[in-house]
Parts: structure tokens; C-alpha cells; sequence
């Protein structure tokens, strides 16, 4: 059912009026999407350990792991562009955006980003902590963790988010290119799913070898932190929006949280949250 436009409204103006619950609706339910895939298929793997499932395994948290690094592109690019003055709400690039734009690189170098610090200045995270939050949570240093998540997404994400790898993802993502074992194409390569992308990886040798085996380690070590990656990644972009929805969107917090004024952040929907700021509170 399309949403009727005002009188005199543009399409934009759609996407303002619709912006805080759009973000009320990510925090509770869409930005949990990438932990409940990685998870469940995690959890199914660890009560049936088996072959397929640990190569399926592989599969789905590349998956969750490249889709939650697009995330992270295009919702910075939507408060990049805002407060740079080139949109009026981050939903117009969230609503526009290509899957090819959604590279961090691309993103945090038009925005001259180049340390987590410089994320937290152009986005003027400070303004966003509520000044409150220091009396509700006394023992929680939440500047802290916001700062180790422009660390994380601006240095780990950013060099993670990998040419080749973006490729392969994009051959992962659609299946057809999607192969059960590198080591059936090229010995030297680990025995785990692996996709056949152009030859990104060697461009000066791609007339005499134009596709390249891009492999994805399945032991357990990588799996794990592969998991980790996504829950990091998620549960930021989550801490990043339910700031941005109490300093920007106050009515539409008290109205989906009524009660007391931390009543978002002691909800059920912020207990993982509170748990991470929690862990690098105790972080030196």
C-alpha cells in the first residue's frame, strides 16, 4: 500500500515524517536481523556438529558478516550526508542507495574520515550521549564504547570490507558462483566454501588467469571470530541509532518507551547493548 503524500509534500518529505519510526523500528527489530541469522544457524550447527552444516555455516556468516558492513555504510553515509548538509534525513540515502555504494572506504574517504576520532567529530557524537546517562548508569562509561565503535568500523571494518572479498560476498549472496571447497580448484587453498570471482586479486595477470578461487577458512577459530565481527558491527550500529533517536527523535522514544527518561535504554531491546558498553567499561 503506497504512503499518500501530504499536501505539497515531495518524496523527502515522506521520509522525514517517517524517519523516527523508521529508526524506533530498527532498533527493535532490523538491526537485530544479522545476530538472530548468525546465531540461529550457529546454534543449529553446535547440536548437529556435521560437515555440511559447518560449510553452511561459513556460508551464512559471510554473509551476515559483508551485509553488516554494507549497513554500516549506508547509515553513515546517511549521517555523514546530513551533516554535511547534502540531505535533509539519512532515510533518502538509506532509501537510495546502491548495493555498490555501500563501501566504507568510499564512504568514510569522502567525509575525509580517516581515525574513529575523526567519525566521532563529523558526526558530533558527543551531542548524541544523553547528558543524563552518566547518572542513570553511573558505572558505564558510554563515550568510551561509542569511541571504540568508530574504531572498530573506521579501521577493522574498513580493511575487512576487501575488494575481493565484496566480490566473493556478491557471489555468496546470489549462490551461483558458490563452490563446497577451494581445495577442489586449488590445492594449496583450505578445504571450505569458496567462491569464483573475476580475477580481482591479480589484475595484471587477468588475460592469462581471469577468475580467482576466493576462499572462506571454516575451522573454528575463524568462525568464531567471523561471529564476533557480526555482533560487534550490529550491536554498534544499534548503540549509534538509539543515540541518534534520543537526541533527535525525543517524542517518538517517549512514546514507544513511556515512563521514566532512560525507560529505551532499560528496555529489553538495549540489554545486549548495555552489556557491551558494560565489557569496555571494564576494558583498560
Amino acid at each position: 500500500m503506497p504512503l499518500p503524500l501530504g499536501p505539497g509534500e515531495s518524496h523527502v518529505d515522506v521520509l522525514r515524517r517517517i524517519e523516527g519510526r523508521y529508526f524506533v523500528g530498527y532498533l527493535k527489530l532490523v538491526g537485530l536481523a544479522r545476530d538472530y541469522v548468525a546465531d540461529t544457524l550457529r546454534d543449529a550447527m553446535l547440536r548437529d556438529p556435521n560437515e555440511i552444516r559447518r560449510r553452511l555455516h561459513t556460508v551464512a556468516l559471510v554473509t551476515q558478516e559483508y551485509l553488516a558492513y554494507e549497513d554500516a555504510a549506508a547509515l553513515l553515509k546517511g549521517w555523514l550526508d546530513l551533516k554535511a548538509g547534502r540531505v535533509q534525513t539519512p532515510l533518502e540515502v538509506i532509501y537510495g542507495y546502491r548495493p555498490g555504494e555501500a563501501k566504507l572506504d568510499l564512504v568514510l574517504q569522502d567525509h575525509s574520515v580517516v581515525t574513529g576520532a575523526d567519525l566521532f567529530e563529523r558526526l558530533d557524537l558527543s551531542q548524541w550521549i544523553p547528558p543524563a546517562f552518566a547518572e542513570w548508569y553511573p558505572q558505564l562509561d558510554l563515550e568510551k564504547t561509542v569511541r571504540l565503535g568508530c574504531d572498530f568500523v573506521v579501521n577493522d571494518c574498513r580493511r575487512n570490507q576487501k575488494k575481493a572479498g565484496v566480490t566473493a560476498f556478491n557471489k555468496f549472496k546470489h549462490g551461483l558462483f558458490l563452490v563446497p571447497s577451494a581445495v577442489e580448484y586449488v590445492p594449496e587453498l583450505p578445504d571450505s566454501p569458496a567462491a569464483l570471482i573475476p580475477n580481482v586479486v591479480d589484475a595484471t595477470a587477468k588475460e592469462s588467469y581471469p577468475l580467482a578461487v576466493y576462499a572462506f577458512p571454516s575451522d573454528d577459530e575463524s568462525l568464531e571470530e567471523r561471529g564476533r565481527v557480526v555482533h560487534f558491527v550490529s550491536r554498534t550500529l544499534r548503540l549509534l541509532v538509539a543515540l541518534y533517536l534520543s537526541s533527535h527523535f525525543p517524542n517518538d522514544v517517549a512514546r514507544e518507551w513511556p515512563g521514566e527518561p532512560r525507560a529505551m535504554f532499560a528496555s529489553t531491546n538495549m540489554l545486549d547493548i548495555l552489556e557491551l558498553i558494560q565489557e569496555v567499561t571494564r576494558k583498560r
